[in-house]
């Protein structure tokens, strides 16, 4: 039940984000476009957790060895592949009793071709132990398995030299382990992914509105200063950016949703704006609400505010935008650095090796 209530309280949240981004009207079509997006990630994202999962076991079925299994599942022999065959590997769990004492150690055992040149030095690979003695007297025995592979079968031996007994036992891949991450892994991209879309509109949405509210009021304080009123200059504006060929610009978007709301339901343009720039909380879009209310209100001369703030907003930019470039900078810096060291390795090598 918490659950549940906790996914539903997630919902409300993301649902109340995107009402405050686009309006209570407006918000269900960007909502319902993100879930649709998200549920496609997930079922990308699942297909190929399952397609790893089922190659996995696949190989893990494919690269067997055949044994031969005593009492308490104890591996006594191992068949080679046949001669020209891929070399198969074995993971092993090795008893061992010596004075009464038991010690065991997981190993992965490689078995060599029937008839094959033996390659390696080192044929097994495991995890480490504290008992150093018995883990290199294991691996010379490792080593042996593939000193002579002309026999077919490989015969594990049960007692080492100085008499320690031995037991094999197989060890399964746990496949439960990677199904288990798999979910984990597929549940965390699903909660995460849940945020990551508004998060991400959010931030282009401010990003917008800062990039285009400076040539906006220029634009609005050109007009009215040939002698076109508030209204008339928004709606030239907005009518220009709905004929030319840009698209998907958030503050634009919302302007147009006002033109629209304002011609079709016969509400205050300037009220629209002021309840556009509070939804969004970027204060150079509130400043500029402000003084179009004010103007409206109180009935001052609004060109000359506009003016002064058109200006403030472009310097505003432009230092916005050389930090930008200093951090892009920054961000160069490594990136060239691994470049330049690729350059000095590459020319010295030759004289190292030669020395």
């Amino acid at each position: 039940m918490k659950i549940k209530e906790i996914l539903k309280q997630r919902e409300e949240y993301i649902k109340l984000r995107y009402q405050k981004l686009y309006g209570a009207n407006e918000y269900e079509e960007y909502l319902k476009r993100d879930k649709q997006a998200l549920r496609k990630q997930c079922v990308i994202l699942g297909v190929l957790l399952l397609t790893v999962i089922a190659l996995w076991i696949l190989l893990g079925i494919t690269n067997k060895p055949v044994i031969r299994e005593g009492k308490k599942q104890e591996i006594i022999e191992v068949q080679r592949p046949p001669k020209g065959g891929k070399t198969t590997t074995l993971d092993t769990k090795i008893w061992a009793v010596k004075d009464g004492k038991t010690v065991s150690v997981n190993r992965e055992i490689v078995i060599e071709p029937h008839n094959s040149k033996n390659t390696s030095d080192v044929s097994a690979v495991g995890s480490e132990t504290k008992e150093q003695i018995l883990e290199r007297k294991l691996s010379e025995v490792s080593r042996g398995l593939n000193k002579d592979t002309s026999k077919i079968k490989v015969r594990l031996p049960r007692v080492l030299k100085d008499g320690t007994k031995i037991f094999w036992q197989k060890q399964e891949k746990n496949y439960l382990t990677l199904i288990i991450f798999s979910v984990a892994l597929w549940v965390l991209f699903f909660g995460a992914g849940r945020y990551r879309g508004i998060k991400k509109e959010e931030r282009e949405a401010k990003a917008s509105i800062i990039r285009e509210i400076p040539e906006f009021i220029n634009k609005l304080v050109l007009l009215m200063e040939g002698g076109i009123v508030l209204q008339e200059a928004f709606d030239r504006i907005i009518a220009d950016y709905e004929t030319s060929d840009v698209s998907n610009n958030y503050f634009y978007e919302q302007l147009s949703q006002i033109r629209h709301k304002v011609k079709n339901t016969n509400c205050v343009m300037y009220e629209e704006l002021m309840s556009f720039a509070k939804r969004s909380g970027i204060k150079e879009l509130m400043r500029f609400a402000s003084v179009i209310c004010d103007s409206a209100y109180k009935g001052n001369d609004m060109s000359e505010k506009l003016r002064k703030e058109g200006r403030m907003l472009w310097f505003e930019r432009k230092k916005q935008c050389e930090k930008s470039g200093r951090i892009a900078e920054s961000k160069l810096t490594f990136p060239l650095m691994i470049l330049i060291l690729v350059l000095i390795m590459i020319t010295v090598a030759p004289a190292m090796i030669n020395m």
